[in-house]
């Protein structure tokens, strides 16, 4: 197996540059003038280059050729930017260096009990952030909803052996509830099971594989 190369972090390592000797390279699998591209846009719109593009060097070739941060790139120079900032990985091998391009995009997901107060906070007093009406108006409601009270006993008269049944309150669009009936229907029917076990099994089923679209390191998932 090719081992990638362990990178230390070197500030000399970083330059300002004439965005002209900057290259893409052609093998990045991200799409194309997607909404996130535009995301990145407004953000180098409104707060400047905060972060460097991950470069590296061909031999005979001139100038840098992205290894991460196309669309920083990209967005710049559609933003009429002169030059930018990088940070130069050297002479590594483009296998080392597509690997570090797949490696870049992991990323950690915002907790979103944490990030909807802080959405809130900062758009109620005139920050602008990447989030729709629509958005705003889920994170408002994701911070009203009663976690405290979301689940609640059921009366029970069965076998004291058997399991206690509670009821879960969560709130759906009309479209999302119609897909998770249907999808409840379907498991209940072919699996011969109840609604409450047939709910079980496709969220289990949802985060296998949301696992392994996601990177999750192995002791992270133990210690779920």
């Amino acid at each position: 197996m090719t081992n990638i190369t362990k990178h230390t972090f070197n500030p000399k390592n970083v330059s300002i540059v004439p965005i002209s000797d900057v290259h893409l390279n052609d093998y990045n699998p991200k799409e194309k003038r997607t909404a996130e591209y535009e995301k990145v846009k407004e953000s180098i719109s409104l707060n400047g280059f905060m972060s460097p593009v991950i470069v590296r060097q061909i031999e005979g070739e001139d100038g840098f050729t992205i290894v991460d941060g196309e669309q920083r790139a990209t967005a710049a120079q559609d933003l009429g930017y002169k030059e930018i900032p990088v940070y130069n990985l050297g002479f590594i091998s483009e296998e080392d260096a597509k690997a570090k391009t797949i490696w870049a995009e992991v990323s950690v997901q915002f907790d979103q009990i944490q990030l909807a107060p802080l959405a809130i906070e900062l758009n109620e007093i005139g920050i602008e952030l990447p989030y729709s009406e629509k958005q705003m108006e889920d994170f408002k409601e994701f911070c009203a909803f009663d976690f405290d009270n979301a689940y609640e006993d059921s009366e029970q008269e069965e076998d004291d052996d058997a399991p206690k049944m509670k009821t879960l309150n969560v709130k759906v669009t009309d479209d999302q509830l119609t897909i998770i009936k249907e999808a409840m229907k379907i498991v209940t029917e072919n699996e011969n099971v109840s609604e409450g076990r047939a709910l079980e099994l496709l969220v289990a089923d949802g985060l296998a594989g949301y696992q392994q679209t996601n990177y999750i390191p192995e002791n992270d998932k133990e210690e779920e």
